[in-house]
């Protein structure tokens, strides 16, 4: 087996990025870590592809150049073998060094979409902090004013309770858009940002109101 075809079996094994989770799975930093290295080994792999390459056509070439400076009468039958061993060289070389220019393209896509992907992660996650924090918000108010009706009575306690009542509603709403904002592809938060912003809009009038 020539070096050109164990260089581009040993591409091809090696290529397979570890990253396999699904679209809307979260990524770390770690999986760029290894994406990115992924894609200097790869890099590393074309250039020993390319420098194989070289040496197996060059040393086709001096092959077919010895059968060109043999003093007595050339072997035609030989010499065209080393020319066409040449050529097939070449096209085997060319082949590998393409296979893994494709593995090396194939993982710097990789490696962007995972960076892509983790800035993605970032923006929205500080985008729902504000909004878990106006849930949290909801829970103390929920509980101060269950405090203030226990010690009430009649209207003044049915006023309370529906107060009390209003604002959870409003907040299991937000939680669930909170909640739904995460099952979606990290790409693909903003698409459902809209629908956390009125949740968040009618829980801030609510807890205005309760003050």
């Amino acid at each position: 087996m020539s070096r050109i075809i164990r260089v581009t079996m040993f591409g091809i094994c090696s290529s397979a990025i570890a990253v396999s989770a699904g679209c809307n799975q979260d990524v770390t930093r770690e999986d760029l870590s290894d994406a990115r290295q992924e894609v200097i080994e790869e890099r590393q792999e074309t250039q020993v592809a390319r420098q194989d390459a070289q040496e197996e056509i060059n040393e086709e070439r001096n092959e077919t150049e010895a059968e060109r400076q043999k003093v007595m009468r050339p072997n035609f039958d030989e010499l065209n073998e080393e020319q066409r061993e040449t050529q097939e060289a070449r096209e085997e070389a060319n082949e590998a060094i393409a296979e893994e220019e494709q593995e090396t393209r194939e993982a710097e896509q990789e490696a962007n979409q995972i960076e892509a992907k983790l800035k993605a992660q970032q923006s929205r996650d500080a985008y729902l902090k504000q909004a878990q924090a106006q849930v949290h918000e909801a829970e103390l108010r929920i509980e101060a004013l269950e405090e203030k009706a226990d010690n009430l009575e009649g209207a003044a306690k049915d006023a309370i309770e529906v107060q009390i009542e209003e604002l959870h509603d409003h907040q299991e709403r937000l939680q669930e858009e909170i909640d739904d904002m995460k099952s979606v592809d990290a790409l693909k938060w903003q698409s459902k940002q809209a629908e956390v912003e009125t949740a968040k809009q009618a829980l801030a009038k609510e807890l205005a109101e309760t003050k």
